[in-house]
């Protein structure tokens, strides 16, 4: 990381008392990269503050005149750039708790950053105030050529390691004192949770205001009176969840018990229910499972959707979870901002995030999260099913063999069965595929539903689902039409590998859909031999494993048909 030259940023003057209506055009026209300063009243300090905020303006710094009439407004424009991991740790310095900066990280101690925060941490306004430490040699070596992306998604895992850093931590009771918090930060929180706000004037204990020293102005006698007693963190965050450091109107306005009329959706069928969720990932299925465990309102991640090209921050898990969204089993709430600033997304059970100005509100749904709930653990559970038919078929197998073969010849049957029943999550230089034994019904069902095959010798790649697709799994259908097209031109004009998409829903394919077992879309690799199908070549954990990222899914099917062409 090298250090962001200040020089870089372009100062823009304003002129005193700019309109609170004009400062999003004039945000607008400010260079890619500027630092910008004006001074207003003291009435419309906070209003101004709260829109460049908004606007993604960073390390905003407030100087009060002597009688609080009038304030100097300082602030930057720039946080471009790729969010790189290049193994560095950020530590604020001072007696507070924690702070948030303006692009949503919560330093509790050291926390892991980006490059780019790294590098805005280097500039003047953050001077003295944090600490950098050195990254790892590894990552910075790839940066050049081969970066890895920064995981951004570390809010709520800061924010719980706040919580326990402040519960039980009593609120100090002594003479009170009225302090003006001027920034850096939006927010510091301090060592009994008490959260001051830039830009607010709060009331906190004397003592607490002589540790913060310099990171406090006092305020003058006669603005006393409209200081407000602040709120500490650990008391909101049973109620209203970690989003309450976000959040500049504190819990005004946030209930997790206000009254709606949920829309339908996924919840109304849990086949739909189970199907949308056939693809989340144990991380992500983790996530919704504390939700719902712990009963919180909302969970909250960081970052950009893959499928967006401003996203700074690619997310794995915010694609899996706005995917959710589509499918009508989650909702989001995000607040608009520049693409430069890390996206954070809060989501909800569907139907539950009431959104209308400012933060939204939450009706938690009981009948829902019960179904939801119901449904993640059909998901755990089918997760495990491979497993079950390998054991069970391998278990009969065992039993026939011990009827006449010896028990060395036994040991071998074991390695090589287990060998063939490899899950698909196996070494990525050796690619296994499940090829469970067919049954007669299910070869009969699946020979019609191919069409007439003669004697011929063809591999089928089928996509097996149920009814009309959902759009996940239509997107599964579109990625392996692609890699056949692409990668396999040849074969497909020549007539050894086919297309064909099954519908095992269909009464006419019943065997299928009792073979299969599962009531999840999913691929199979079908080799024809002289007309006769010689195994199924299931897939199912496979594709759906990597269903999140394109290139990874192309990656895997193509090895998959490769290894059952080499058969």
């Amino acid at each position: 990381m090298d250090p962001l030259d200040p020089e870089l940023f372009s100062s823009v003057p304003l002129g005193p008392d700019p309109a609170l209506g004009a400062l999003r055009d004039l945000f607008a026209e400010f260079p890619a990269r500027a630092r910008f300063s004006y001074s207003c009243a003291w009435e419309a300090c906070l209003p101004h503050v709260r829109e460049w905020e908004r606007l993604g303006a960073f390390a905003l710094r407030l100087t009060p005149n002597r009688g609080f009439t009038r304030v100097e407004i300082q602030g930057w424009k720039g946080k471009t750039g790729a969010c790189l991991d290049g193994g560095r740790q950020a530590r604020a310095l001072g007696s507070a708790a924690a702070v948030l900066d303006d692009d949503g990280h919560l330093l509790c101690g050291p926390v892991r950053v980006c490059e780019k925060t790294a590098g805005i941490y280097t500039l003047p306004p953050y001077s003295g105030w944090i600490e950098i430490t050195g990254g790892d040699g590894p990552l910075l070596a790839r940066l050049a050529s081969d970066p890895t992306i920064f995981d951004c998604s570390t809010f709520e895992e800061d924010a719980m390691r706040l919580l326990q850093r402040v519960s039980g931590a009593s609120a100090e009771t002594g003479d009170s004192v009225a302090v003006f918090y001027p920034g850096p930060f939006r927010l510091i929180v301090l060592g009994d949770g008490t959260m001051l706000r830039r830009g607010e004037l709060s009331r906190i204990d004397q003592r607490q205001a002589e540790r913060l020293g310099r990171d406090v102005i006092a305020a003058p006698a006669a603005l006393t009176g409209s200081a407000r007693a602040p709120q500490r963190f650990q008391d909101l965050h049973g109620r209203h969840g970690s989003g309450i450091l976000l959040w500049p109107d504190r819990a005004s306005g946030i209930s997790p018990t206000v009254p709606g009329t949920p829309e339908r959706g996924s919840f109304d069928n849990p086949h739909r229910l189970s199907k949308a969720l056939a693809g989340t990932s144990e991380e992500l299925a983790s996530r919704l499972a504390q939700l719902l465990d712990r009963g919180e309102p909302y969970f909250i991640l960081t970052g950009s959707d893959p499928s967006d090209p401003h996203g700074c921050c690619p997310s794995r898990l915010v694609g899996e979870a706005n995917a959710l969204v589509s499918s009508g089993v989650l909702d989001a709430w995000k607040e608009d901002g520049p693409p430069e600033v890390c996206t954070v997304s809060f989501y909800a059970p569907a139907g539950e995030i009431l959104k209308g100005d400012g933060p939204p509100q939450y009706n938690a749904i009981k009948e829902r999260r019960d179904a939801l709930a119901e449904a993640l653990r059909r998901h755990v559970k089918r997760r495990a099913i491979p497993w079950k038919r390998i054991l069970t078929g391998f278990l009969l197998g065992l039993f026939a063999l011990s009827l006449g073969v010896s028990v060395h010849r036994c040991a071998k049957a074991w390695k090589g069965t287990m060998d063939q029943a490899a899950p698909v999550y196996g070494k990525a230089s050796k690619l296994s595929i499940p090829v469970p034994q067919a049954r007669p019904g299910a070869d009969l069902a699946l020979s019609r539903a191919l069409g007439p095959l003669g004697n011929s010798n063809v591999l089928f790649v089928v996509f097996f689902h149920i009814g009309p697709a959902c759009d996940t799994c239509r997107k599964m259908e579109a990625l392996t039409k692609n890699l056949l097209a692409l990668s396999f031109a040849a074969e497909m004009q020549g007539g050894g590998i086919r297309f064909a998409s099954v519908d095992f829903g269909d009464p006419e394919h019943r065997a299928i859909g009792e073979y299969l077992g599962a009531d999840l879309d999913t691929v199979g690799l079908i080799p024809i031999r002289g007309g006769k199908i010689e195994s199924w070549n299931l897939l199912t954990e496979g594709v759906w494993r990597n269903l999140g990222n394109d290139a990874a899914f192309r990656d895997y099917l193509g090895r998959a048909i490769h290894a059952v062409l080499a058969r």
